[in-house]
């Protein structure tokens, strides 16, 4: 059995294109019911297939995209302040 993670953890996981094994995690991680998860990618056309599964295991976890180019430092910068911009005051949980 899963630990409900309901309204106390945040996920931030890099390379979440459907197959991969960030998808993966990020959709094990939505049956326990995390406040939100922070998907990392290229694109959202490679991501929403994920993101399309996560709602529908659980609506009520809070799915954000951010567009990351891991070989671009100008890009790495652009998604840390996006992701900080998401989680707010409060921080990150675990990054994957």
């Amino acid at each position: 059995m899963l630990v409900n993670l309901t309204n106390s953890i945040k996920v931030v996981i890099t390379g979440c294109s459907k197959g991969s094994i960030g998808a993966l995690v990020a959709v094990a991680l939505a049956a326990a019911a995390p406040h939100t998860l922070i998907l990392l990618g290229r694109s959202i056309s490679k991501v929403q297939p994920v993101i399309d599964e996560i709602t529908a295991i659980d609506a009520s976890t809070k799915v954000q995209f951010v567009t990351i180019e891991l070989g671009d430092f100008d890009s790495v910068r652009k998604a840390a302040e996006e992701v900080k911009r998401v989680v707010g005051p409060k921080s990150i949980d675990y990054l994957m």
